[in-house]
């Protein structure tokens, strides 16, 4: 069985290291490229920490997926993923001034 001091003392101590990665995430600017459910959601948590973001589809917002999409309201219909994206999250997250949004077919480059 675990003694509650060691337990405290465990929490404590993973409590500090997550501090210090979020701390770390503030300061890089990641890219995110395929923004369907889970790269949509994966920009947006970023965001919410704070991180400079590149945003990268080549796709547009379809009808079809919009459902499982954070995208998912109709004015965003076929309109670029990565433009719609940046635009939804600077309405969400109006303090984070750097992001940046390409439409582009990655394969292609």
């Amino acid at each position: 069985m675990n003694d509650p001091e060691e337990l405290l003392r465990e929490f404590t101590e993973h409590y500090a290291r997550s501090l210090d990665a979020a701390h770390q995430l503030r300061e890089e600017r990641i890219v995110v490229i395929g923004l369907g459910a889970v790269g949509s959601l994966t920009a947006l948590e970023l965001a919410h920490h704070g991180c400079s973001l590149d945003l990268i589809d080549r796709d547009v917002v379809d009808a079809a997926n919009q459902a499982r999409h954070v995208l998912s309201e109709r004015r965003y219909l076929n309109e670029p993923k990565a433009a719609a994206l940046a635009a939804h999250i600077r309405a969400q997250v109006p303090s984070l001034q750097d992001i940046r949004s390409l439409v582009v077919d990655i394969n292609l480059l």
